[in-house]
Order: C-alpha cells, then structure tokens, then sequence
C-alpha cells in the first residue's frame, strides 16, 4: 500500500529485483538522492547498489519540467530497469520513499533481512502534493522527547511524504532550547517537580520529576538530518503567554517581576505573562 495514495498509478506486468549488481545512475543533484537511497536500503538489504554508468536504477531531474512542481515525481519500474524522475531533488526524494513501500514491508527493517527476495511490482506512478505545508507537530515541552526518537519520527513522517516538523519547544511546563545569553531558560526552565495526571483541573499528581533540554549540536544534527530526508524543521517558541518555564528561570521577565515562580505542574492555561518593559522587549 502507498501512503498517500499517489495522483496516478498503473500497474503493467512483470517485476523488478534488487541484486548485488544493481546498480545506480544519478549525475548532478540527484546523487544526493541516490545517496539517500542507499542509506534507506541498505540496512535491511546489505545490497551496496553502487554508482554505475548503465544503472539499472535511474534518477534524474529536470528543472524545466513544470506538471510535477517542485515536489512531483515520476516513477517507472519494469522487468528491466527504475526511473525515478522530478524536476526537482524533493520529488526524486519522495519518488525514493515511494520504492521503499512497494518493495517488501522488510524494506523497512533497521538490520539485516535475510532470505528476502527485494522486488518491486512494474507500475508507472505520477504523483505530487496536493498541499504544500504537510506537518507533523511534536510537542516537547510538556514531554521532552530524545534526539533519537525525534530522528525516527523524521523518518516515518518523510515515508509518508510528510515536509514540516513542527516542533513545539517551550511552554509553561519546560523549556528545551538553550540559548547562550540566559543559560538559566535551559537549567532551571528545563526541570518540573511533577505532571498533572489526567486533564487540566485534576487534582492527581504523579509526583515524578520531569526535565530534558537539546543541546545546539543534537538540533543543528536534528535539522541536517530532516533536511537530507526533505522535511523543514520548523521550531516554535510560544509568547508572551505560555512563558511559565521561562520565568521561572528569570521572573524579572514577567507580568510580576516580584514573584518567584517554578515550571508549572499542571495542565490548562496559566496566567503568567511576559511583562512590557524594555528588557522584555
């Protein structure tokens, strides 16, 4: 099954196989391409599908190709040869995603597969985004999320087609973006007590602590990662409510620079606000 379902689709007969001597053509921007590729393949296939001139896989771009947009792509298999065709390098990546869910679901596998014949079904398909924002938004602040798992879900929201990470980083239960000139956003901002178990307005707690902030290489890798795979990072910093984490960490930012206030515990909306005097702004 493909996800999305593309615009086009024509299955012909005939299958192609994945050896050792597939090889792959793709000059100029494509290369990365191929580069992706085989970093998507080859952990489950152990297959290298080295660069050859003849290439049994195909990937090719052409700039004044208008029908297929910028994200739109091509893809031909038969017996004999794949072509994977966009006018631009975000297309041939989403023509590379669209391989993998046609190959075997073992495609999908982090190690080795065995015993696994890889083969595609011949079909022509022509698809492209019929939006051009399509988001998945991953809320960290109120639970941190690990490099690791923001990487995998890079991974399953680009098979998807998928192009915007929205990544929610700070609110009034934890802030996770440093940043150089208030280190305390991060040290104190960071770190609740506890989380509201249940909705907003219950009065259950579960009395663990909560706490996890990225450092600036984990991001840049994060950002570099989605970017080979074609999804933006799009990081959202909430203001001038939702501000609870941050000034806890400097209350002299807030609407009552008097008070002292910790990362909120709960769920809903709190009061706090950034103040309007001039270090604020």
């Amino acid at each position: 099954m493909i996800l999305p379902t593309p615009v086009d689709l024509v299955r012909t007969a005939g299958r192609f196989t994945f050896t050792e001597r597939t090889t792959v053509r793709a000059d100029g921007d494509a290369a990365q391409v191929a580069d992706l590729l085989r970093t998507l393949l080859g952990p489950a296939t152990g297959l290298p599908l080295a660069p050859g001139a003849a290439g049994t896989v195909v990937l090719t771009l052409d700039p004044a190709e208008r029908e297929l947009g910028d994200e739109g792509y091509r893809l031909t298999v038969d017996p004999f040869q794949v072509t994977l065709h966009a006018a631009r390098p975000a297309g041939l990546r989403h023509a590379v995603q669209t391989l993998r869910l046609l190959l075997p679901p073992e495609a999908l596998s982090p190690r080795p597969v065995p015993g696994v014949v890889w083969s595609l079904p011949a079909v022509r398909i022509t698809d492209r985004p019929r939006h051009p924002w399509r988001g998945f938004m991953v809320d960290t602040a109120r639970h941190f999320q690990p490099l690791e798992r923001l990487l995998a879900t890079v991974d399953r929201i680009a098979l998807h087609k998928l192009n915007v990470l929205h990544l929610h980083l700070t609110d009034d239960q934890g802030w996770r973006l440093p940043v150089d000139a208030y280190p305390r956003l991060t040290e104190i901002g960071s770190r609740r007590a506890r989380s509201m178990v249940g909705h907003a307005g219950s009065a259950r707690y579960d009395d663990l602590p909560h706490q996890g902030a990225y450092t600036k290489a984990e991001l840049r890798h994060l950002v570099a990662y989605a970017a080979e795979r074609g999804v933006t990072v799009v990081p959202e910093i909430d203001m001038p409510g939702h501000t609870r984490a941050a000034l806890a960490a400097y209350p002299h930012l807030g609407n009552h620079p008097e008070r002292q206030l910790d990362v909120w515990t709960e769920w809903g909306v709190c009061e706090t606000v950034l103040g309007v005097h001039e270090e604020v702004f």
